[in-house]
């Protein structure tokens, strides 16, 4: 049966680059001053992200933040982090960052807390939580904001908020989010600019690297795509020399045979790994935008392999809007009991090729960022015994005719004191709000994007009228709240 999962997401994602970055270091080559400065030239290695949109903004406000830079680096100890968010407003109560840590083993939520997260606003300036990822109807639990995991850890942090900049810098020993040097944790990052008491400001979960995305689904739980994969990779020492024997009296010595460096070497297209038991994530994302999280006993070699668009052409199943190629190989079947394998940012339905024709899968979700989720058993199309070289592809769904009009479905009052509201059937653009006090003041109005039909607005408490409408003119919806 398929599944459809559309991800109701709670802040507006905005577009960031990601340039290379270092991803594993020697402890000799970190010397960072935790004190919340960024001094020149302390973080020039570990650059990690940068947003520096001029464009129109996206969120709450119209006005994106201007420049919001992030930095990451580690040694065997421990993980460095720093942003700089430039602010025309820094001292807000709204203005705050997040930086969430899924802990290892990555992908695995099978505990009722999965994720830590630390904190920091100007009235706050280091609070820490941990992150509930079950059914409840909030996941992050509010009423765990004052934990101190990161107090009893020697979690290091430091603030500095100038009039137009927030700098936060944090030294997190790896044994306080129990990771060590080879794991891969996950990272998401929320920053928050505000206009108070205009009541406007902006939430940014910077879109992460192989298009791995800041999620809400409709099921308000977080799943492991939602993470950026860190892996504290371990530096590579260089196997050392062996001497070179004593030429002969009589014979010149032997001429060596160059090695070829990285960059004449044939670059890698596919990851192959051996299980372990439980459950284990075969990271394929950077190579195959793809990955697979595998349950079962362990022992088996999963392969995720890119396969060219030119070798589909030649081989004959080349389909019609497919622009992704992905080969799932087990080497055996037996003590897996499911696979779920993800082709990331190609939303539309996947299939499978069985040898002479395309097959759409029988089980699968695609969420807000367009990442499609198959799932496999013995009783899936396909099954687990039909992975000994299967190729995946995502062919475009075909266009459906909108049967609803935008429906305001609920909305409530949240644990902040805000208006929440949840729409459905939003159009891919101009989804107005706007709000009248009791005088018939407009207070707010605003166009929320499509994909991100939860609304939060900050208002006094009071009695106001809410009317929505796509086009100018033609209301959709006019009722009364009150709080």
């Amino acid at each position: 049966m398929k599944k459809f999962l559309i991800g109701f997401m709670v802040f507006t994602m905005v577009l960031f680059m990601f340039p290379a970055f270092v991803s594993a270091n020697d402890d000799s080559s970190i010397s960072i001053n935790v004190d919340g400065k960024l001094s020149p030239g302390e973080w020039d290695d570990y650059f990690w992200f940068e947003d520096n949109s001029a464009g129109p903004g996206t969120g709450y406000d119209d006005d994106p933040l201007p420049i919001f830079k992030g930095y990451i680096t580690f040694d065997s100890e421990n993980l460095y982090l720093a942003f700089n968010v430039e602010d025309t407003t820094p001292n807000t109560n709204r203005d705050d960052l997040y930086v969430y840590i899924d802990i290892p083993p990555v992908g695995e939520f099978n505990e009722s807390i999965d994720a830590l997260y630390w904190g920091s606003t100007p009235d706050k300036p280091s609070f820490f939580g941990e992150a509930y990822l079950t059914d409840a109807d909030f996941p992050w639990d509010r009423n765990q904001r004052e934990n101190t995991w990161g107090t009893d850890y020697d979690v290091k942090t430091a603030i500095t908020i100038t009039d137009t900049n927030r700098c936060y810098e944090l030294k997190i020993p790896l044994t306080a989010i129990g990771a060590k040097a080879g794991d891969t944790i996950g990272l998401k990052i929320q920053a928050r600019d505000s206009d108070y008491p205009a009541f406007q400001y902006v939430n940014y979960y910077p879109d992460m690297p192989d298009g791995i995305t800041s999620v809400r689904p409709s099921t308000r739980v977080e799943v492991s795509g939602n993470f950026y994969h860190y892996k504290l990779a371990v530096p590579e020492e260089p196997e050392p020399e062996e001497p070179a024997p004593e030429p002969e009296p009589e014979e010149p010595a032997p001429t060596p045979t160059p090695t070829p460096s990285a960059a004449q070497q044939e670059p890698t297209d596919y990851v192959e790994q051996t299980l372990g038991a439980g459950t284990v994530t075969v990271d394929a994302s950077s190579v195959a935008g793809a990955y697979a999280t595998v349950a079962g006993s362990g022992g088996q070699t999963v392969t995720i392999k890119q396969v060219p668009i030119d070798t589909a052409l030649e081989q004959g199943f080349l389909v019609e809007g497919a622009t992704k190629y992905v080969d799932l190989h087990l080497d055996s079947a037996q003590g897996i009991e499911k696979i779920e394998f993800t082709i990331l940012g190609v939303s539309g339905i996947p299939k499978y090729w069985n040898g002479s024709s395309w097959i759409e899968c029988s089980d699968y979700t695609i969420d807000a960022a367009g990442n499609v989720t198959v799932t496999i058993t013995d009783t899936t199309i396909p099954s687990l015994s039909d992975l000994t070289g299967t190729i995946f592809t995502v062919v475009p769904a075909p266009k459906t005719v909108r049967t609803h009009e935008m429906t305001c479905w609920q909305v409530y009052v949240n644990d902040n004191n805000n208006f929440e509201f949840i729409f459905l059937w939003e159009y891919k653009n101009n989804n107005w709000i706007s709000i009248y006090d009791s005088q018939e003041n407009l207070v707010y109005r605003k166009s929320f994007p499509y994909g991100s039909p939860i609304v939060e607005v900050d208002l006094p408490d009071g009695a106001y009228t809410v009317k929505t409408f796509h086009e100018e003119g033609n209301i959709l919806q006019e009722f009364t709240i009150a709080k």
